[in-house]
């Protein structure tokens, strides 16, 4: 192509139609039977409080160790 020349592109739908390929619809189905309560963001709240420590920090350290 010469520089500043106009082109078309064309973007298909064929990616979606290639991941709908390689999901497991059996396993999707599976999981969607599964009858389980979704936990309230109050319980997930009351439940991440009882971790020790300070992510933030945790985090730092972690970065900080890499070099």
């Amino acid at each position: 192509m010469k520089e500043h020349q106009r082109v078309s592109v064309t973007v298909p739908d064929v990616l979606e139609d290639r991941a709908d390929a390689w999901l497991d619809h059996e396993y999707m189905a599976s999981v969607d039977a599964i009858q389980e309560v979704e936990p309230t963001l109050e319980e997930v709240r009351r439940v991440l409080s009882k971790i020790p420590g300070n992510l933030s920090n945790d985090i730092r350290v972690e970065r900080d160790s890499r070099g």
